[in-house]
């Protein structure tokens, strides 16, 4: 599989949180704004880098299923950690964070489904 393959979903997956945020920020009062949805798009980005190179390994064609709850699994659990973690850094900007985080964790998971669902549907083939 090309490297460009791999990165074009996150492509996508960066550009609409990216947007969203963006417009988030712009039409939200001065009291929701928080420049930290930064590094929720780049905790993201890491977590799909790393799952996209676990799916990308030879394993049994039984074993997909299996496979793809248990990296839905670990990235909720990966998601959950950092925003718990996030809580302690940062109280006075959580509900502003924590709404583009869950917009980010949505977005990523819809474009790794679709691109998930592609790469098994070339395998069956």
């Amino acid at each position: 599989m090309k490297v460009s393959k791999l990165l074009l979903p996150i492509f996508y997956a960066v550009c609409i949180s990216y947007l969203g945020s963006f417009l988030f920020q712009q039409t939200h009062s001065l009291q929701l704004n928080n420049d930290h949805w930064l590094y929720s798009i780049l905790f993201f980005v890491c977590i799909h880098f790393v799952i996209n190179l676990l799916f990308l390994q030879k394993r049994n064609p039984g074993d997909t299923i299996s496979l793809i709850s248990g990296m839905f699994m670990a990235r909720m659990l990966a998601s959950s950690i950092a925003f718990f973690v996030y809580s302690f850094y940062c109280v006075e900007n959580l509900k502003p964070f924590a709404l583009q985080f869950v917009f980010h964790y949505f977005t990523f998971s819809a474009v790794e489904v679709i691109y998930l669902v592609k790469y098994t549907n070339k395998q069956n083939d």
